[in-house]
């Protein structure tokens, strides 16, 4: 093979690499009017992952685990609605969708607190089990308020092994008319 072959080779390798990384970035659903996402909680799902991923100030690898617990009512961090299971849910399709390893906490028990009406809540003193357990380098935790025209979210990603945030974000979620039904306790 020729220098010139391999100087050919090189920058196409290079170009895929930053049309691959631009393109998240142009199919990321980052809402571009400030801190308010408009629409579904499918779009509200996917921005508040694609800015947690996009905000991280630390590398999570996409070969370990990450877990993404139900989302709680900051006025009650023990119960959340079907606003905030459901948020969780489109969270945890997102980073699926963007290659990380998602576990389902729905099928297991130990070391979280599953209510029956409620969701997965992870108790704070066992981030560190839950980590070695899952070998998980991350998890998704959030809180939510009701608003008058839908919720305030605040969403982080914690390193379980220190439990620092490593990436947050905070939206307010214009609802409409869904808004009713999602934030009833069953």
């Amino acid at each position: 093979m020729n220098n010139r072959f391999l100087i050919f080779l090189a920058s196409i390798v290079i170009a895929s690499i930053v049309t691959s990384c631009s393109h998240f970035e142009q199919d990321a659903y980052i809402p571009k009017n400030g801190h308010v996402i408009t629409g579904d909680l499918v779009t509200a799902g996917y921005g508040i992952a694609d800015s947690l991923i996009v905000g991280l100030n630390k590398s999570i690898s996409k070969k370990d685990p990450i877990i993404v617990t139900t989302f709680s009512n900051i006025d009650d961090l023990d119960t959340s609605t079907t606003f905030g299971r459901m948020l969780s849910e489109q969270i945890s399709s997102r980073f699926s969708q963007r290659g990380f390893i998602v576990r389902e906490m729905k099928f297991r028990q130990n070391s979280i607190y599953i209510s029956k009406d409620n969701g997965e809540f992870v108790l704070s003193r066992d981030v560190s089990t839950l980590s070695k357990e899952y070998n998980s380098s991350a998890v998704v935790v959030g809180t939510y308020g009701e608003s008058a025209q839908g919720a305030y979210v605040s969403a982080r990603i914690i390193d379980p092994s220190n439990s620092t945030i490593i990436s947050s974000c905070d939206y307010g979620i214009r609802l409409g008319m869904q808004k009713g039904i999602l934030f009833s306790r069953k």
